[in-house]
C-alpha cells in the first residue's frame, strides 16, 4: 500500500528541461504501480523525511503555479464576440 503522509517532489533524478517535459508526458496511470515506483526511485513507503527534505532542496516546492482566473462575465463577453 502507498503511504500518503510522506510527500515530496517525486522528480528526484530531474536533470533537464528535456527530460522534465519527457517525464511530464508520461502516461503514469497507465503503468504498472512497480514501474511507477521504479522510474521514480521510491518505495511503496513513500519518502522519508530526509528523503523528501533533500529533493525539496534540489527540484524545491511541488506546486503548480496559479492561473489568472477568468469570470463568467469574460466568458460572455468573449462568446458574444465571435457570435
Amino acid at each position: 500500500m502507498i503511504h500518503q503522509e510522506k510527500v515530496g517532489p517525486v522528480f528526484s533524478g530531474m536533470q533537464s528541461e528535456r527530460e522534465g517535459k519527457l517525464m511530464a508526458q508520461t502516461n503514469w496511470y497507465a503503468m504498472p504501480v512497480q514501474e511507477v515506483l521504479k522510474r521514480l526511485d521510491i518505495s511503496g513507503e513513500g519518502l522519508s523525511r530526509a528523503e523528501a527534505a533533500r529533493r525539496l532542496e534540489k527540484c524545491g516546492p511541488n506546486t503548480l503555479k496559479e492561473e489568472k482566473k477568468i469570470s463568467p462575465w469574460q466568458i460572455l463577453l468573449g462568446n458574444s464576440r465571435i457570435s
